[in-house]
């Protein structure tokens, strides 16, 4: 574990923002099925309108998936001792 002690943070950033993300798409659905059921059938415009502001806050997780794309390269070359250590050869991926 001691090698990802110097991108501890890095990795804590690419997790938390990766589970946001997740846990934002799965969300979605759930509020737009939310919508037709509640706002449609029933010709509420306030609930539709109100709902609809929610998910548009939630696709914020374009967001989310972008940071967490742009830190886990960051992280994996970090890990070149891990890689190396496990390996028994240099840092060089895909051969000795």
């Amino acid at each position: 574990m001691n090698y990802f002690r110097p991108d501890r943070k890095l990795l804590a950033a690419v997790v938390v923002f990766q589970l946001a993300q997740s846990i934002a798409a799965l969300v979605l659905p759930t509020l737009n099925a939310d919508i037709v059921d509640e706002g449609v059938a029933t010709a509420n415009i306030g609930y539709i309108v109100s709902l609809g502001g929610t998910m548009l806050g939630i696709t914020m997780q374009i967001v989310f998936a972008v940071i967490a794309v742009y830190f886990t390269p960051k992280v994996a070359l970090g890990v070149k001792p891990l890689r190396s250590s496990w390996l028994g050869y240099g840092s060089a991926v895909g051969g000795p």
